[in-house]
């Protein structure tokens, strides 16, 4: 009859290695399978470095064009962008690139007034971004296109459009014509000047408070509340208010019939507020 000892077996490389150990007097002994320590260190060493992709890298660069900028159009897959008017009719940049094993390739391009940001990475492992700030001039038009990132627009009346997968949003004293698509964060809007304002986010709550009336405002998000505040206007606002799952709150005057002024403002699942 076989004992325990003859079902041992060993491999060439000894990856596995198998002991038997008495259990109790009288019962036959147990085999316990062990990984040798060295083994299960050169795993841990291997999943770390798949999970981070190596140190991280990070670096500053800053850059100034001094010609004439009428639009500026930027594409990044992960990172901030932070918007801002300049004291002259000139373009600063700044920027922070962050690696593990790739190091963001940055594009910009300038022609006739149009200038054109992007960023490429050729290995995805582990962190590639980068953050960008700008100073544009005050009545340029800016055009934001990120996968994941926060956008912040200051101050800039020539129109704004974004979108974005992931990341808030936030304007302050914007003008323009103004349009915001988002996956996933909250949009904030202060002081706006703009009188035609399209907001839609699927998850987020959005937030909207213009200093001049608005002539449309359409504010929408599938899940999260939805407040626009406006000034008080001649003939009071025509406001389409509604909300699946949340309270409805309007207090600014509503014209009976169409007029020159309209809020639209739609949740969900989330409260709706209109008013002053």
């Amino acid at each position: 009859m076989p004992t325990v000892d003859s079902w041992k077996q060993e491999t060439p490389n000894e990856v596995f290695q198998e002991e038997a150990v008495p259990i109790a007097p009288g019962l036959p002994a147990a085999i316990v399978r062990a990984v040798p320590i060295a083994a299960v260190g050169a795993l841990t060493v291997a999943l770390a470095g798949c999970a981070m992709g190596g140190p991280l890298n990070s670096e500053h660069q800053s850059q100034e064009y001094a010609e004439q900028v009428t639009l500026v159009e930027i594409r990044l897959d992960s990172g901030d962008v932070t918007l801002s008017p300049s004291a002259a009719d000139t373009v600063s940049v700044s920027r922070r690139l962050q690696w593990r094993t790739s190091k963001p390739v940055v594009t910009e391009t300038l022609d006739a007034g149009v200038m054109r940001i992007s960023v490429a990475c050729a290995n995805r492992i582990g962190t590639c971004e980068v953050d960008y700030g700008l100073k544009v001039p005050a009545a340029a038009s800016v055009q934001v296109h990120t996968d994941s990132g926060n956008v912040s627009i200051t101050d800039l009346t020539g129109g704004a459009e974004v979108d974005t997968d992931s990341g808030d949003i936030t304007m302050d004293g914007a003008g323009g014509v103004v349009r915001v698509v988002a996956d996933s964060g909250e949009i904030r809007a202060d002081r706006l000047l703009s009188g035609d304002v399209q907001v839609s986010v699927d998850s987020g709550d959005v937030a909207l408070a213009f200093v001049t009336a608005p002539t449309a405002v359409d504010a929408q998000s599938q899940s999260g509340d939805v407040t626009v505040t406006v000034p008080r206007v001649n003939g009071g606002y025509r406001v389409r208010a509604a909300t699946d799952s949340g309270r409805r709150t309007v207090t600014v005057d509503e014209a009976a019939t169409a007029g020159a002024h309209s809020i639209v403002a739609t949740t969900d699942s989330g409260d709706v507020t209109v008013g002053y």
